[in-house]
């Protein structure tokens, strides 16, 4: 078995590769001689680098031979070539990209892929999002009752407190905070699990046209919509055990 296959053998993209070192992965690509597999393995390794259009030019160049396998290979290539297409908010060929992974692997669903794929192609027809900026960004932040951090950000004439994942996908608010945003939501609606639960929570998206973080300027800013209840965090105290609860939203992760 080759170091790809074994690599294509885990549960999902971002943990397929995580039994290998990435410049263990480099010097075995170095001895492969050209050819499909080579090329997948390369594109691979590009998409863990950040070097996201490498990865799409070589995972479509590896993609013909490996369709015809039906192997593990092909299933892992279109997943990480679908989440290239996301990095780069070109929504419907990432939407496109699943749709030939489940064409092939009617079954597959690891890590919540057809949630992922659902969320894809309600986001089909949107433009990508764009990043300008004036300079170095600073931001104030503090600590909300949850301890995660936060920034007041002024939306649509809005000004309210943003919580900033940096490792989240999209932007997550609640569907009362979105009226106030007086967003347009999109049609159809898609499902996201939620944590280690199993539970499958109902969102809707919506499109921010203008958004200003410190110094930068987004543009097409996705923002996905779920039901206040699902956004409530009950904060425990003792020893009277009272709740209070907090809503949370998420900034995008803009890196």
């Amino acid at each position: 078995m080759s170091l790809v296959q074994s690599a294509a053998t885990a549960n999902s993209p971002d943990a397929d590769l995580a039994d290998f070192r990435l410049d263990q992965m480099q010097g075995e690509l170095e001895k492969m001689p050209r050819g499909p597999e080579r090329d997948c393995l390369a594109g691979l390794l590009a998409n863990r680098r950040g070097q996201v259009s490498q990865s799409i030019e070589l995972l479509n160049r590896a993609l013909p031979a490996l369709r015809e396998t039906r192997d593990a290979r092909a299933s892992l290539a279109i997943m990480t070539l679908a989440d290239d297409y996301t990095k780069t908010f070109a929504y419907e060929a990432a939407a496109k990209a699943y749709d030939d992974l489940f064409a092939l692997f009617p079954d597959e669903n690891s890590g919540g892929t057809r949630d992922d794929a659902g969320v894809l192609h309600l986001l089909a027809g949107v433009k990508p999002m764009t990043i300008a900026w004036r300079g170095p960004t600073r931001l104030r932040t503090t600590r909300n009752p949850i301890g995660s951090r936060v920034t007041e950000l002024e939306v649509n004439g809005v000004k309210e407190q943003w919580l900033l994942d940096t490792g989240a996908n999209y932007s997550v608010v609640s569907r009362s905070f979105a009226r106030r945003l007086a967003l347009k939501v999109l049609p159809g609606s898609a499902q996201t699990g939620s944590g280690g639960t199993g539970i499958e929570n109902a969102l809707q998206a919506a499109v921010v046209s203008s958004m200003q973080v410190g110094g930068a300027t987004l543009h097409n800013v996705v923002v996905l919509i779920l039901d206040d209840a699902n956004l409530k965090v009950s904060l425990v105290t003792s020893p009277i055990k009272s709740t209070r609860s907090s809503d949370i939203r998420f900034s995008r992760r803009c890196a």
